[in-house]
């Protein structure tokens, strides 16, 4: 697809697609930007939801947050378990079926959950080659063997019959993607299709160095991922792509474009990716990676977090801020599966224990504290992008 330079404003050019005229942003990430913060409270309705805590709820790791209307979905890969609560917070029921039996799965390596399908499809143990299917009430469905894949790092319903998985170049597993990384995996046949956007050098965000009995060992892996799901439409953001696609109705449609990202000079990279969408706000995260060669070993940045405000045609290096914990917080949508212009923001228990003790909480969210038990769960921060 070929991209044609119209005219430049500020930090951005007015792009031309071979099929279709785009107005899209061109972000340099290479240019010293200006600091802003970002006051949430002020661009965004906040709404805290605490998890209810009880001996069937009790969640160690939140590794992912699926949410509608009504139910809100949390995956904890370190129990390999999966907690379904009501939109205030109250526990329902969870899928727990660690086992060897027939409907059981070993463990948790991605899940996804289908609200309109009922469903909920988790990756059981990478090397096994299968996904266990669930109701969102536990009720086990069906299994759907999927044979020798490399193993997923991400993982999302796209329409009503397929699932879209993300795997890392850099991976573990002995199957590798060459340029095909974004593979479609048909929820009735197990039959997979490579995603139509080949990627000629794949970017990983981890560093593996293997030792001579040929065993791998992870020396880096950054907090940086190239897939996300809004709403219904996916968002892929390559590392080593200068544009970032939108998928809409099976359509790939370009929404921004980067430069002085991906492969720099002597193997350095600066990986970039979306980080959150909304009608309003790109919010990327950027990191540099510099490969040290001397030493044998790789140097990372710490996250920036860039965002480009459509309403105004403006790019910052911003932090966000929320008032009501009179701090900056991290909000992002990776690995989640969100409403459009909606973000999410796991705040430890921890957290909350330190702000109160410091008095450095909002009234609003006093009251909320004071309703949690000792060893309550961690709570949910969800940010509706006004």
């Amino acid at each position: 697809m070929r991209f044609t330079i119209l005219t430049f404003i500020l930090l951005f050019d007015l792009v031309l697609t071979a099929q279709e005229k785009v107005t899209v942003p061109v972000i340099d990430f290479g240019k010293d930007l200006p600091e802003k913060v970002l006051k949430l409270d002020e661009v965004a309705d906040i709404k805290f939801v605490p998890l209810q805590t009880t001996d069937e709820s009790l969640i160690k790791s939140i590794n992912g947050v699926s949410m509608n209307s009504s139910r809100i979905i949390v995956t904890d890969k370190m129990q390999h378990q999966i907690f379904v609560f009501d939109n205030n917070g109250k526990f329902l029921n969870k899928i727990s079926k660690r086992g060897n039996g027939p409907e059981d799965y070993q463990s948790i390596t991605q899940a996804c959950v289908d609200f309109d399908a009922d469903r909920v499809y988790i990756w059981d143990y990478a090397v096994l080659g299968r996904i266990k299917v669930y109701s969102l009430d536990g009720k086990y469905i069906k299994q759907i063997n999927v044979g020798n894949l490399p193993w997923p790092d991400q993982m999302y319903v796209y329409d009503k019959s397929h699932i879209l998985i993300y795997c890392d170049p850099n991976g573990l597993s002995k199957k590798k993607v060459g340029k095909t990384p974004y593979l479609l995996v048909n929820t009735n046949t197990g039959k997979i299709t490579p995603l139509n956007i080949p990627v000629e050098r794949p970017l990983s965000n981890r560093y593996i160095r293997y030792s001579g009995d040929g065993m791998a060992s992870t020396i880096s892996q950054m907090d940086i991922y190239p897939l996300m799901r809004i709403g219904n439409k996916v968002v892929i953001s390559d590392f080593s792509l200068p544009i970032v696609y939108m998928i809409d109705g099976g359509k790939l449609k370009p929404i921004a474009k980067r430069t002085k990202s991906g492969i720099l000079t002597n193997d350095d990279r600066r990986m970039t990716a979306l980080q959150n969408l909304s009608d309003r706000f790109m919010v990327f995260r950027s990191i540099m990676a510099k490969n040290d060669k001397l030493h044998g070993k790789i140097e990372t940045t710490e996250p920036q977090t860039i965002i480009y405000d459509r309403k105004n045609n403006s790019i910052h290096n911003s932090d966000q801020y929320s008032e009501a914990l009179n701090r900056s917080v991290m909000i992002e949508s990776w690995n989640n599966d969100l409403p459009q212009n909606t973000a999410i923001s796991v705040i430890p228990k921890l957290l909350l224990d330190r702000l109160h003790e410091k008095g450095k909480m909002s009234k609003e969210l006093e009251m909320l504290y004071s309703s949690l038990d000792e060893d309550a769960n961690d709570i949910l921060m969800i940010v509706n992008f006004k």
